[in-house]
Parts: structure tokens; sequence; C-alpha cells
């Protein structure tokens, strides 16, 4: 092979690196978006939630608690997700 040519299958490896990198940050900002939504709306929901039946006289340290661990029962429904083969 003449150093022409290896330099232009070197140059085409690292160019298809660089698109490979660009395409795995572009997977990272759609997975966290959606996260970062879920995460915003549980905190203004949640208390909400929380205060709103404090002040209806529920018990608050088990409230919190339930609360908790439905948000969190939630999350794990994307689980399914992880096991997906076709996106259609």
């Amino acid at each position: 092979m003449s150093a022409v040519a290896d330099l232009e299958t070197t140059q085409g490896t690292e160019l298809s690196r660089r698109g490979d990198a660009y395409e795995n940050l572009k997977s990272v900002g759609f997975t966290a978006i959606p996260w970062a939504c879920a995460t915003a709306a549980d905190l203004v929901v949640g208390g909400w939630l929380i205060d709103h039946l404090i002040t209806r006289s529920y018990r608050e340290i088990p409230l919190r608690k339930t609360v908790l661990v439905v948000g969190m029962l939630f999350g794990l429904a994307v689980f399914g997700a992880t096991l997906t083969v076709n996106l259609v």
C-alpha cells in the first residue's frame, strides 16, 4: 500500500470515529432530556402532593416514604426499554 492510501484510510477512520462520538453524544442528550424533565416534574408534583396531604392531617414520615417509593417504582417502568429489540 502506498503512503497516500494509508493516509486516506487513517483519515477516514478518524472521521468515522468523530461521527460515532457525535452520535453517542446525541444519544446521551436524547436520554438525559426526558430524565431531567421527569426529575423536575417529580420534585414539583411530589413536593406539592406531600405538602397538600400533610395539611390534610396525614402523617409526614410514612407519607414521604410512600411518595418516594411510588416515584421510584414509576422510574423502574423504563426498565422495559432496555429489553427492546425493535424500535417500531
